[in-house]
């Protein structure tokens, strides 16, 4: 009998320990959850030069290139072997019809060649037994759209971002080139390569966070929000968006529409004509013709962050002389268009908290409710009164709309540092209030 209590206790023993190990090992992978996003670009641009991405719910930014992976997780930093130029290039990058890879080793041994889709599915795949030097591999026929290359070197992973911008009827091929062919015609020259991606930035993210990621390309900008809940690829939509005074504004697609993300902040029409600046409380008060001002009239410190204040009478085309202050293909919304703004968020009363600015650099406490999930940034840039009065600077933010209340009032927006709505009304239209244009 206590042979068999024995054995019995053994087993049980034998099986905690076993389950033990089991939740210890897995314990790691749970609490370690990773996520990968790509960039790509379209519209304007498709090279994605630097992405900006703030995690809006900790209150932390890191700023990385285009080509670089995003890791999301619990630690930071560089998780996987830099690419570097004279082990890994992929070229042409973005790619319409073939690209070649190419990469060196040191020593004989098997390399791992692998071309994966944006949901992990290996798509293309070559094993081989390679003698050190340089290697040249060639991928023909890929649907359009993004693809990791990774290439598995003696258990040394190399990975690079591959964007395909065409659709080609063609049966998808991984090629070897031996290095012997890399003088032939069959390579893309070298001046004419883009070159791989320098690594796998990490990024501190929790389950839930909210990510406001700005691409930029050039003088184009597009802000884009997500809630990351597996790999992903971020295609930044590029439009032009420059005033007549060169001033390049990022922008931001809400519903079907899209707007500027920050407020306007030209000093002309977008036929050059210049709006005349009426910067003392004589030359504004009461002013029944166009005229801008930066707050407190203190252009070093308001102009970049909160842009210009505009009377009416500069968005009104009756009053302007039928000219257009926004970029050339953007307007002036008019009510109608601020409420299929609103209407989109779920109505008036909570669409503020979508729009505002989160955190109280540019808004008082408690900034009620910012989250802003769409992109948007609203900021308490304040106005001026109608005698010239400057008021309510990160308490109010106040945006015109070209719609006329009556002869002496037009409709307007505006959002609380201490309330989550968006609220409409209508004001005199001397007053100086902020302009965010929307696209045709």
């Amino acid at each position: 009998m206590k042979n068999v209590d024995d054995n019995n206790k053994t087993y049980l023993l034998m099986k905690y320990l076993i389950t033990i190990f089991l939740l210890l090992s897995t314990f790691p992978y749970l609490n370690a959850q990773t996520f990968e996003i790509y960039f790509a670009g379209k519209g304007e641009a498709t090279v994605v030069d630097s992405v900006i991405i703030e995690n809006l719910n900790q209150a932390i930014s890191i700023t990385i290139k285009g080509s670089d992976v995003l890791r999301l997780g619990n630690t930071t930093g560089i998780y996987d072997k830099l690419s570097d130029v004279n082990l890994l290039q992929v070229f042409p990058n973005p790619f319409t019809e073939q690209a070649e890879i190419e990469f060196s080793t040191n020593s004989r041994g098997t390399v791992l060649v692998a071309v994966h889709d944006m949901s992990g599915r290996v798509v293309l795949q070559s094993i081989r037994v390679l003698n050190p030097g340089k290697h040249i591999y060639r991928i023909t026929g890929l649907n359009q759209g993004m693809y990791i290359v990774k290439v598995n070197i003696q258990g040394t992973v190399y990975t690079a971002k591959l964007l395909n911008c065409n659709n080609l009827n063609v049966t998808a091929g991984l090629f070897y080139l031996s290095s012997d062919e890399n003088s032939m015609n069959q390579t893309v020259s070298a001046e004419n390569r883009l070159k791989t991606t320098t690594g796998t930035i990490g990024m501190k993210f929790n389950a839930g966070d909210r990510l406001k990621l700005t691409g930029m390309s050039g003088s184009f900008s597009t802000v884009l929000t997500i809630v990351p809940a597996s790999d992903t690829s971020l295609a930044f939509g590029f439009v032009k968006c420059t005033d007549a005074d060169s001033n390049h504004y990022p922008v931001v697609t809400i519903g079907t529409q899209t707007w500027m993300e920050t407020n306007l902040e030209t000093t002309r029409y977008n036929d050059n004509t210049p709006i005349p600046l009426a910067a003392d409380s004589a030359q504004w008060a009461l002013r029944s013709t166009p005229a801008y001002c930066w707050f407190n009239n203190d252009s070093m410190a308001n102009k970049d962050i909160y842009g210009a204040l505009y009377n009416w009478f500069t968005v009104d085309a009756a009053s302007n002389g039928g000219k257009n202050i926004c970029p050339t293909g953007w307007h002036v919304p008019a009510d109608g268009e601020w409420k299929i703004l609103t209407d989109f968020l779920g109505g008036e009363a909570a669409s503020g908290s979508k729009l505002k600015e989160t955190g109280t650099e540019h808004w008082i406490q408690p900034n009620t409710g910012a989250n802003n999930e769409t992109g948007f940034t609203a900021l308490g840039a304040g106005w001026r009164g109608s005698y010239g009065l400057f008021l309510h600077f990160n308490m109010y933010g106040v945006w015109w709309s070209t719609s006329e209340y009556n002869t002496g009032n037009a409709l307007y927006r505006e959002m609380y540092y201490d309330n989550s709505g968006v609220f409409k009304y209508d004001w005199y239209k001397p007053c100086g209030f902020s302009v965010r244009c929307v696209k045709d």
